[in-house]
């Protein structure tokens, strides 16, 4: 004969001395957990509050968590040192170093043509694409120039000056010192242009001469 679910015994749950309900047959485990717990803190040592982090980790850096960038920045201040952002680097050329000033195909020589000197090569590019400093100087104009539309001039070493025609926009000016491969400037068509390009000049003593042979002497072909 089956028995009704609620005919079955339960087992009696006798209450605390406090008051409170016994924890019933679980009781002796939770008790010998607790003590093993407790036996645990005890052997590891005390336990510094939440808020001294920073004092722990000045005092005893090597306990501090390595993944706390927090906890870094308490260490670098305790010892003096200023906590600094990792910082990209780049290789630096040799100051007379020599660069193309843009890249893309050569499309016009220096020489005379139709009757009047054409004082430079030019390069064609993209328009917007990004014109260098050709070697390290100072930067003696930058803006319109008649038939050049933007024009940007620098001055480097031994008498020698490089110009650059027909940008879209420069971003130097006078007086900046620029290094070899510095963005001076972007290509456009502007002056006496019919299409987008760079008209470089390289000069010296103020006249100009060809410029792919000087830039091929210092390593550079156009």
């Amino acid at each position: 004969m089956l028995l009704a679910r609620h005919a079955l015994p339960r087992p009696l749950r006798r209450a605390a001395p406090d008051g409170r309900r016994s924890t019933g047959a679980l009781g002796p485990f939770l008790v010998a957990a607790g003590l093993a717990f407790a036996g645990h803190l005890a052997a590891s040592g005390p336990v510094e509050p939440a808020g001294h982090v920073s004092a722990l980790s000045a005092e005893r850096p090597e306990r501090a968590p390595l993944s706390s960038a927090t906890t870094v920045r308490h260490n670098a201040v305790a010892h003096g040192v200023a906590a600094k952002p990792a910082r990209a680097t780049r290789s630096r050329r040799p100051a007379n170093a020599w660069v193309r000033p843009a890249y893309g195909p050569f499309t016009s020589p220096f020489g005379y043509r139709w009757g009047k000197l054409h004082a430079g090569i030019d390069i064609g590019a993209s328009y917007g694409s990004p014109i260098y400093a050709a070697s390290a100087g100072v930067v003696t104009f930058a803006g319109p120039k008649g038939g050049y539309g933007r024009l940007v001039v620098i001055r480097h070493a031994n008498g020698v000056e490089t110009a650059y025609g027909h940008m879209s926009r420069t971003v130097t000016r006078a007086g900046t010192r620029v290094t070899a491969g510095d963005v001076i400037a972007y290509v456009g068509s502007e002056g006496h242009s019919t299409g987008p390009h760079l008209h470089f000049e390289v000069r010296i003593g103020g006249r100009p001469i060809d410029p792919r042979p000087f830039l091929r002497e210092r390593g550079v072909y156009v």
